[in-house]
């Protein structure tokens, strides 16, 4: 399932979208081995800017501890292309970036996801 659109930001967004009301249909619709795809990644997961500040959305990291599902891909934050567990859910942010330029990730029945990050070259 996808869920498009930033969040709400300071400055004028087209796609912006009140979290609460878009992320709320999705918990009747997770289950345990749901991909999600967003824009946004989790709030503190994958999501710092320039190493100072976090920028995902709060409501799907609510999202995940709730309702944990088998992954997330998400972007947005070029600066932490990567991937990670959290509560069961793997969150693989595939964004550009100067290193990488996304993620090939093997989902095979009966086997751990495995994600690998496509590095420039």
């Amino acid at each position: 399932m996808g869920l498009n659109g930033t969040l709400l930001l300071q400055f004028a967004s087209r796609i912006g979208f009140f979290e609460s009301r878009r992320i709320a249909p999705l918990k009747n619709a997770i289950t345990r081995r749901s991909i999600l795809v967003v824009h946004p990644p989790p709030r503190g997961i994958q999501d710092q800017v320039a190493n100072r500040f976090h920028a995902g959305s709060t409501g799907i990291t609510s999202l995940i501890a709730s309702h944990p599902l088998m992954l997330v891909l998400c972007g947005h934050i070029h600066e932490q292309a990567g991937f990670t567990h959290r509560n069961g859910t793997l969150i693989v942010n595939c964004a550009l970036n100067k290193n990488g330029c996304g993620a090939i990730i093997d989902c095979k029945e009966g086997a751990p996801i495995d994600v690998k990050m496509i590095k420039r070259k």
